[in-house]
């Protein structure tokens, strides 16, 4: 388990809930919110390499833009403002982020 403070008190965490949460810290899209196209930042635990896909998600489910391998800049003029999820997608992991378009 590894050891997480809150406030001063120590809590424990599973390992599996704190890998979940320094995976989020993977990946950065920027701008967030945007209108005409964000980019998919990696922190140093990614290797652009490592990266098999990059995709775009409505919350219904439907993918509406995908690309093998890793691409920083991402064009989203097309699609309508809302809510979606971008998936990079790793041989290890899948990390998942929120991105609003206005």
């Amino acid at each position: 388990m590894d050891s997480v403070y809150h406030g001063f008190n120590q809590c424990e965490l599973p390992s599996a809930i704190y890998n979940l949460f320094s995976d989020a810290e993977a990946v950065s899209i920027f701008p967030n919110p945007t209108r005409n196209h964000f980019e998919v930042l990696l922190s140093s635990n990614i290797k652009a390499e490592d990266v098999k896909s990059v995709s775009v998600w409505g919350v219904n489910g439907q993918s509406v833009f995908s690309v093998n391998g890793y691409q920083q800049n991402i064009h989203t003029g097309s699609l309508p403002a809302g809510a979606y999820y971008v998936v990079v997608k790793t041989d290890k992991k899948n990390i998942v982020k929120k991105l609003l378009l206005q």
